[in-house]
């Protein structure tokens, strides 16, 4: 038992290093980056005009995946739990970093502990995992409804005459 919890301990505490590891690197490169984009740390922004920078539709040249492809990524992403890949691929990367960070804390943390605590589990054990298909058809759905509406709007705007310079 002793070689068990020191395992454990070990594999957290190894866990832990690299995550502050991570996170003071990626400071540090904020920092210099904002220092070469000429704003000073102080210049505050509000939280909205924070999150505007990652709102917004994927410019089709620049996506590494057609509208299906991104859907198709949801639906399989959030079959395992872990739903918003397919948003962030599709350009809506705030949306997409809510689902990924609240999607698996519910799937993989909260609703299990709820089912232990309510004695729901003891009828087995695919009740955990039994909703998985309904969240994956739900997001991938309303991301597929998404990337339709865009398309429409894209085609708008390309039949819509251009002003004259």
């Amino acid at each position: 038992m002793r070689f068990f919890t020191s395992t454990v301990i070990g594999l957290l505490a190894v866990f832990v290093l690299v995550g502050l590891a991570i996170t003071y690197s990626a400071l540090r490169g904020a920092k210099s980056e904002q220092k070469r984009d000429g704003q000073t740390p102080h210049d505050e922004l509000s939280l909205r005009a924070r999150a505007a920078r990652y709102i917004g539709p994927m410019d089709p040249s620049m996506a590494l995946l057609n509208p299906p492809g991104r859907v198709a990524t949801e639906f399989f992403t959030a079959l395992c739990g872990f739903p918003g890949l397919g948003w962030i691929l599709s350009g809506s990367v705030f949306t997409g970093l809510i689902l990924i960070s609240v999607g698996p804390a519910t799937v993989w943390g909260f609703y299990p502990v709820f089912l232990a605590v309510t004695g729901r589990l003891l009828r087995g054990p695919f009740v955990a995992v039994q909703y998985l298909p309904g969240l994956a058809l739900g997001s991938s759905a309303a991301l597929a409804y998404r990337e339709l509406q865009l398309a429409r709007r894209r085609k708008l705007r390309a039949r819509l005459p251009r002003p004259a310079k």
